[in-house]
């Protein structure tokens, strides 16, 4: 893994059909910090079924503090990336923030960013 020293915080949403359980498996291995979103397209997970998935692997490892960030606003994603980046300019340690999931949260991330998106013309994710 590059850059081992640098604790990694993830800004975590998905879209329903995902198996959020299996990737928190992965995180958890890797993350210091969780950070769960819920994106506005009608494809993103509900943030209860996060939080309940969330639960389930929180309660099946054994960690010295709580891995899940506390929710922002019912998972809204500005104010989660506001409060990460928060977070890690208050650490005294060296840390990162990263924004994984699904495609369906990303025009939300980008206007945060102030970075124009652009559609895609095509819908990939149906089968033709």
């Amino acid at each position: 893994m590059k850059y081992p020293w640098i604790k990694k915080n993830v800004i975590y949403g998905t879209s329903s059909t995902k198996d959020c359980y299996n990737s928190f498996e992965i995180l958890t291995k890797y993350c210091s910090k969780i950070y769960l979103i819920q994106g506005k397209h009608q494809r993103c997970m509900p943030i209860q079924r996060l939080i309940e998935e969330a639960k389930k692997i929180q309660d099946s490892i054994i960690v010295a503090k709580p891995l899940f960030a506390e929710l922002q606003e019912g998972g809204n994603i500005e104010k989660t990336i506001q409060r990460a980046l928060w977070d890690i300019n208050e650490s005294q340690d060296e840390e990162m923030v990263v924004i994984a999931g699904s495609f369906f949260i990303m025009k939300e991330v980008m206007d945060c960013f102030k970075i124009p998106y652009e559609d895609d013309p095509y819908e990939l994710n149906e089968i033709i």
